[in-house]
């Protein structure tokens, strides 16, 4: 028998865990820790009936320890961390609130302090955009944690948790700088929105049905064949991208909207919330739905090959899934379409009375 303590057992260890990092979370457990196959199944019915998430259901049922959860998570993320990413390895908080705040705060703070630090000591042009990319690497860990449950719905919910941490950061970016200061670190907002410092959402042309939905479309067509080549980092990118694009030119459409005599509007600032919101959430929900379709077919193809019953279960059950997302592109093109001009029409005359 090899002695725990010597150099060979360790080795063995380590090969045995990174065999494991493509492997899904009931994997890892049971070769680990000797959970059964029992307990694992009997996690995962509970789970389809309250929610939560499936490793913390395993604690919950006293199947493995909250020391041995934090073990499997970071075996499981092992390949895609970076030196900041060390601080996502940790299980998330159980109640379905406080795990929400917390991904709304971490992706707040790590988005936050990625700029400050391109933008301010480092004074890079763009700094924006390449805030984008490096914060999104850093946060692949913690996606690839949240990934790591088997409930469509938790992960979606979760990642919305992380998008508006996202996107609360642009906003403040927006409402804090300079309008004249914008373009130097984000001119590639600038440009796809095609707005400059002065374009209030009353110049704003919301276009046809038929023209928005097909923009959606090829956006989520696109998320959908990253996320399939990329995984976690090109999900965190395209919602990043979608942040700072939505954060900043709606920020600056609303100051340059609303403010009036140094004041604040509320009525109309309310009904241009309100104009905007639905669909953008819509939008942001089908982009998240057609990526974690598209990941889990990725796994699903490495794990089980191509000729497995799992894989065409998968494969089925993602294609529904990137096809709930398509149907929730063509709501948000109705009420983009409809909805948003109609609204921004009362802002208007509320701001004219």
């Amino acid at each position: 028998m090899t002695d725990p303590s010597s150099p060979r057992y360790a080795t063995g260890l380590r090969r045995i865990a990174e065999g494991l990092t493509e492997q899904p979370i009931g994997v890892i457990v049971r070769t680990l820790y000797n959970v059964s196959d029992e307990d694992i199944d009997a996690a995962v019915q509970q789970q389809r009936k309250s929610g939560g998430k499936l490793g913390d259901i395993l604690v919950q049922r006293g199947s493995l320890t909250e020391e041995q959860l934090a073990a499997c998570l970071a075996i499981l993320v092992k390949k895609e961390t970076t030196f900041l990413s060390h601080a996502f390895l940790s299980p998330l908080r159980f109640k379905w609130w406080g795990r929400h705040a917390q991904l709304t705060m971490e992706s707040f703070a790590l988005m936050l302090v990625t700029f400050v630090v391109v933008h301010r000591l480092l004074g890079l042009g763009e700094s924006g955009l390449i805030a984008i990319f490096l914060a999104s690497a850093a946060l692949t860990t913690r996606l690839n944690v949240v990934l790591a449950d088997i409930n469509t719905k938790n992960e979606v919910v979760d990642i919305l948790a992380m998008f508006v941490g996202l996107f609360l950061v642009f906003v403040g970016v927006a409402t804090l700088m300079e309008p004249s200061t914008i373009p130097k670190s984000f001119g590639f907002v600038m440009t796809i929105a095609d707005m400059d410092t002065t374009t209030t959402l009353y110049d704003r042309s919301f276009g046809d049905f038929s023209g928005i939905v097909a923009h959606n479309l090829l956006v989520l067509c696109s998320g959908v064949l990253l996320g399939f080549l990329y995984r976690g980092y090109a999900t965190l990118l395209l919602l990043a991208w979608n942040a700072a694009v939505w954060g900043l030119t709606l920020t600056l459409l609303f100051r340059q909207s609303f403010l009036a005599d140094g004041g604040v509007n509320i009525v109309p600032v309310f009904l241009g919330i309100a104009a905007l919101l639905p669909h953008l959430l819509l939008e942001a929900t089908a982009y998240i739905l057609g990526s974690i379709g598209a990941i889990t077919v990725s796994k699903s193809l490495l794990w089980y090959g191509i000729n497995s019953r799992r894989f065409r279960r998968d494969s089925i059950r993602s294609l529904l899934v990137v096809i709930a997302a398509a149907g929730l592109v063509i709501l948000a093109g109705v009420l983009e379409s409809q909805w948003a001009p109609e609204i921004l029409s009362m802002a208007r005359e509320r701001m004219s009375v």
